[in-house]
């Protein structure tokens, strides 16, 4: 068939077009898909996690009632503050329960946020209980209590560390162009690190 000089084939414009299109719906759909395999994987070491900061609750509970009986026998003066120090211990470690448990947030940045500021809390806590100036007669912590917080705290620094970097990645992925306008379009943004119990 004669076609005049300068005019193009529109079957070849349109199989141009249709073959641009699905590749671009291809790489939509892997990059898409890589965002959430990497997302699973903060989510999964998330929850590993939150399993060894539960423990913490677990591991007190376990001495509270043997410890606070020793408290009634202790004659030394009460502004120490050790007993106030340890029901203020109790009530932040029920608050960092109750974050890590939270299922109900959207967003992941949001959970790290808090549980950052609630393991802030709980360390500074945790260290002045600790220093408190016991004397022979008083009731120290306990060794058992001692070792299975310091156990629990390198198990913790642990999987900060493996959430951290499994965050890193997804931040990196989720930053790059063009796989942050999928990003956009799916809610899928950058999330936070954990910084929380270095001095535990």
């Amino acid at each position: 068939m004669y076609r005049k000089p300068g005019i193009k084939n529109p079957m070849s414009t349109s199989v141009l077009l249709w073959s641009m299109l699905a590749l671009t719906i291809f790489w939509a759909v892997g990059a898409y898909n890589r965002l959430i395999r990497l997302r699973a994987r903060c989510l999964e070491s998330f929850a590993l996690l939150g399993q060894h900061l539960l423990k913490y609750s677990r591991v007190t509970h376990d001495h509270a009632i043997r410890w606070e009986r020793a408290w009634m026998r202790d004659s030394l003066n009460p502004s120490r503050g050790v007993p106030e120090l340890w029901t203020q211990l109790q009530s932040e470690l029920v608050v960092l329960g109750l974050l890590v448990g939270d299922a109900k947030s959207a967003r992941l940045d949001a959970r790290v946020g808090a549980i950052n500021e609630a393991g802030n809390a709980i360390t500074s806590t945790w260290g002045r209980l600790r220093s408190a100036p016991f004397d022979l007669a008083g009731a120290a912590l306990p060794d058992a209590l001692v070792r299975e917080w310091d156990e629990n705290s390198m198990n913790v620094k642990v999987a900060i560390d493996h959430f951290n970097e499994n965050v890193a990645e997804y931040n990196a992925a989720v930053s790059q162009f063009p796989a942050k306008i999928i990003g956009s379009l799916f809610d899928l943004k950058p999330a936070g690190q954990f910084s929380i119990f270095n001095e535990a």
